[in-house]
C-alpha cells in the first residue's frame, strides 16, 4: 500500500512540475510578445509623429501662400444647400 501511494505521489509531483514548466514557458512567451508589441507601437507612433510634422509644415506653407497666386478665385455668389433640394451639379465660374 505505501509503495502505491509513493508512486502515485511521485507521478502527481512530476505532473504538477510539468504543468508548472508549461505555465512558466507560456508566461515568458507572452511577456516577450508584449515587449515586442510595445516596441512596434512606439515605432508606429514615431511614424505618425513624423507624418503629422510633415502635414503641419505643409499646412503652414499653404496658409501663408496667396490664394490668387495658386489659381483660386472668389465665387460670384454663395448658395446654401437645402435639406430636400433637387440634386444639381455646379462649378465655380472663372
Amino acid at each position: 500500500m505505501p509503495e502505491k501511494c509513493l508512486s502515485r505521489l511521485l507521478f502527481a509531483t512530476a505532473g504538477l512540475f510539468a504543468v508548472y514548466v508549461v505555465f512558466l514557458i507560456t508566461a515568458i512567451y507572452f511577456a516577450s510578445s508584449a515587449t515586442q508589441l510595445a516596441g512596434e507601437s512606439r515605432s508606429r507612433e514615431a511614424d505618425v509623429v513624423a507624418l503629422e510634422t510633415e502635414y503641419y509644415a505643409a499646412a503652414s506653407a499653404l496658409s501663408k501662400a496667396n490664394p490668387s497666386a495658386l489659381g483660386y478665385v472668389m465665387p460670384h455668389r454663395v448658395d446654401y444647400v437645402t435639406a430636400l433640394g433637387s440634386p444639381t451639379l455646379t462649378r465655380a465660374d472663372r
